[in-house]
């Protein structure tokens, strides 16, 4: 993908995951959808693989990144208290591992697309 076009599919990327991300704070939809987390996750995996492979330009590394990125986001949903569930319970637990794993295809997607649109 051309340098102009990868950082604009990047920043539309993230510019879309911070409005929904916004608007699903706000308007409680992760609260009354429950597939929106999947949704967001995804979509945050893919835009950390973007951002890593517009500054890497190496798609080698963009998952394992991503996946990092992720458990630093779980980390931070645990530090700042906004899971909405006990960190000791099994729901926390399963929506820590599906979070994790939806950053993860999200990552997966965009490897995908760079290793094979060359």
């Amino acid at each position: 993908m051309h340098n102009s076009k990868l950082a604009l599919a990047t920043l539309a990327l993230l510019l879309l995951l911070l409005g929904l991300h916004m608007y699903g704070m706000a308007l409680h939809w992760y609260l009354y959808f429950p597939f929106f987390d999947l949704i967001t996750h995804f979509l945050g995996g893919a835009g950390i693989a973007l951002s890593v492979l517009y500054v890497v330009k190496n798609p080698k590394h963009i998952i394992t990144i991503a996946i990092i990125a992720g458990i630093a986001w779980e980390i931070f949903e645990v530090y700042f208290d906004i899971m909405g569930w006990p960190v000791s319970s099994r729901a926390y637990k399963i929506d820590t591992a599906v979070d994790i794993v939806m950053d993860t295809l999200g990552a997966v997607s965009v490897w995908l697309v760079a290793k094979y649109k060359k």
